[in-house]
């Protein structure tokens, strides 16, 4: 969730900076460790492993983000029990209470800090607890328990080093394998009824939403999600290779060099696209405004023909699940992305997906023993931590694994119900995920179950979703901080973005459209985006030499 930068002076700035490098300096005045730091900035671990299950372990954990609220209170549901029970491990939870950056600030300012947070890989937040010297050093604690970094791999780890050289981050649902749930999902009794059409191209598209507005006055034809932010994938659609995220930087690469978005033919063409479908009313009219309640309620109940969006994998299994309710021929599907004709489908990229994962946990100088923490995650990470927090405790739906470590379902797989499994909490209390274990080993166990008890989410990933995808970790990590220059630049850029792509959605013309986008791009460009480019340009071929590209 990005929030609007603004215009700081100087002086301003300077104060604020003060205030937080106090705050620290006094925190680490109080610093009561277990683990301490030498002078070459390196944690020294001792010879002692912390064993979970013999030593007790009750740390804090701040969720940094506005939305983040905890899945209930530790202990009192089957997972987090199963781990109290068994390893000896307590999470109290601070909230943000709907304002983390105000939290986060406050818990500086008063030496507070929680002993792990949550929080975007990095982020502003990151880098300015990490400068001040406030977060943990992992290197050692690598090297001395045996699961984080044998999954998450040496290549992937030199990705996650700060500039002092140095690992302080735990990713979250890395992956050595695809991910991903984008792309599209129709309505299939709608599909059905209307004779099963050939639906591929956006030649296809356009005709087939015709026939929805014809037949079904109440249905919106298309939708493209909260903030239209299915337009990045119609995007990738109009050309092979291409990536949505290209969009959202607002520069695309061309010859290895990043250009202004603007000036995309690819993109041109889409936005063109798009605009077309807005005037002839094929399209959800407020398609810029509306919430995620309302996309949610329009698919609960059946109003939706075509959807495009960040995550087509589970409302293709919820929504159906809500609408069956009413009418027992609900039925949502997964397709394979639309494409512009004569491409080749099989190439069309719908889910770039980065080995490092969405976010990352930090282990602050206030931890009393960051060792201790960094051997649950450690567990956490491993396949026997993934399968209690995502397939709960052992001797409940399983009892035994397989050759890979998977849990092998037993009859209470099948025969316990959804909201059971949603009570015991399954996969809320994992903040370290494993991808490539727990999407293989969701796969598995749905591939045992009849057709009508498998969950459709998995089933989409498996036959779409984590087909449509590309390695894109070289691209990970090189916007700029959010009060960098180039940070304040970006927040411009998009600004300009928004506004001109709201107004080509509407436009009357392509000769409109033409004016717009060479005004978004003249715009752009005297805000600084050239020197943006230049910042991403140099991060990207930093990150390739890392990668070894």
């Amino acid at each position: 969730m990005k929030k609007s930068s603004k215009w700081i002076s100087v002086l301003a700035l300077s104060i604020v900076v003060a205030l937080i490098g106090s705050a620290c300096a006094s925190n680490n005045g109080n610093n009561t460790s277990a683990s301490k730091t030498n002078e070459s900035g390196s944690t020294n671990t001792g010879s002692k492993t912390f064993t979970l299950g013999q030593d007790e372990l009750t740390y804090t954990f701040y969720g940094n983000y506005d939305w983040f609220t905890p899945p209930g209170e530790w202990g009192k549901d089957r997972t987090s029990k199963w781990i109290l029970d068994n390893k000896k491990v307590t999470m109290n939870v601070v909230t943000s209470d709907g304002a983390a950056a105000q939290k986060l600030n406050t818990m500086i300012a008063s030496s507070s800090l929680p002993d792990v947070i949550w929080t975007d890989k990095f982020g502003t937040d990151y880098e300015r607890l990490r400068a001040a010297d406030q977060l943990v050093p992992l290197d050692d604690y690598l090297d001395k328990y045996p699961n984080l970094k044998r999954l998450i791999g040496e290549e992937t780890l030199n990705m996650l080093r700060a500039p002092d050289g140095k690992i302080y981050q735990i990713p979250n649902w890395y992956s050595n394998k695809p991910l991903g749930n984008a792309g599209w999902m129709i309505n299939n009794k709608i599909y059905k009824e209307l004779g099963s059409p050939t639906l591929e191209t956006f030649d296809d598209l356009y005709n087939y939403l015709k026939l929805v507005k014809e037949n079904y006055p109440d249905v919106t034809p298309l939708d493209l999600n909260k903030g239209a932010e299915g337009n990045i994938f119609m995007y990738s659609g109009f050309a092979e290779g291409r990536l949505p995220t290209y969009v959202e930087q607002r520069a695309y690469i061309e010859d290895n060099t990043f250009k202004s978005i603007y000036k995309d033919p690819v993109y041109i063409e889409t936005v063109k696209y798009i605009n077309k479908l807005v005037n002839e009313k094929l399209i959800s009219q407020d398609l810029l405004t509306q919430k995620e309640d309302q996309i949610k309620e329009k698919l609960n109940t059946g109003r939706i023909a075509v959807l495009v969006a960040y995550d087509v994998t589970e409302p293709s299994n919820s929504a159906e699940l809500e609408w069956k309710k009413t009418d027992p021929e609900a039925d949502y599907e997964v397709i394979w992305p639309i494409h512009k004709a004569g491409l080749d489908k099989t190439k069309i990229i719908n889910n770039p997906y980065s080995t490092l994962g969405w976010n990352a946990s930090l282990i602050t100088r206030n931890a009393k023993d960051p060792e201790a923490i960094f051997a649950f995650y450690d567990w956490m990470a491993g396949e026997e931590g993934q399968n209690v927090l995502c397939f709960g405790p052992p001797g409940w739906l399983w009892d035994e694994v397989d050759e890979e470590n998977s849990p092998i379902p037993n009859e209470n797989w099948a025969a316990t119900s959804d909201q059971e499994k949603t009570d015991a909490k399954l996969f809320d209390w994992n903040y370290v995920g494993n991808t490539s274990h727990v999407d293989g080993s969701k796969a598995k166990i749905e591939m045992t179950l009849p057709k009508e008890k498998q969950n459709q989410t998995a089933v989409a990933q498996m036959n779409v979703t984590w087909k449509t995808t590309q390695d894109t970790t070289e691209l990970n990590g090189i916007t700029p901080p959010s009060d960098s220059t180039e940070g304040i630049i970006a927040q411009r850029v998009g600004d300009i973005y928004n506004e001109t792509f709201g107004k080509i959605l509407f436009a009357s013309s392509e000769a409109e459209i033409d004016k717009l986008l060479e005004s978004g791009y003249e715009q752009s460009m005297k805000v600084g985006h050239q020197k943006l480019m230049d910042y991403l340009q140099k991060n990207w071929e930093e990150n390739k030499k890392k990668l070894g590209k």
